[in-house]
């Protein structure tokens, strides 16, 4: 598995694109200005991040085999931190 194809893998809805409209919307009123950059560093921090660290690791030769088993071996626990992180932010 190249690294192309983990970054496919990844989730669709860390994409900025989908938060656009509401970012725009936000950003015309000017009581949200504010929430609306701090929406947009949030969202640009999600979806660099994971992508940054999967491009390092292949920089510095950790092979597609190692990636995966890695997945393998801690998939319950990044699902897991995924619903955390999505239920603090419904929250928030």
């Amino acid at each position: 598995m190249t690294c192309d194809e983990i970054q496919v893998l990844l989730p669709e809805y860390l994409v900025p694109e989908r938060r656009l409209l509401t970012i725009v919307f936000m950003t015309r009123a000017p009581a949200m200005q504010a929430a609306a950059i701090g929406h947009l560093l949030l969202c640009n921090v999600m979806f660099l991040v994971p992508r940054l660290a999967i491009v390092a690791m292949t920089y510095f030769g950790v092979r597609s085999e190692t990636l995966g088993n890695m997945l393998r071996k801690r998939l319950a626990l990044a699902k897991f931190g995924m619903a955390g992180l999505f239920s603090g932010l419904q929250y928030w």
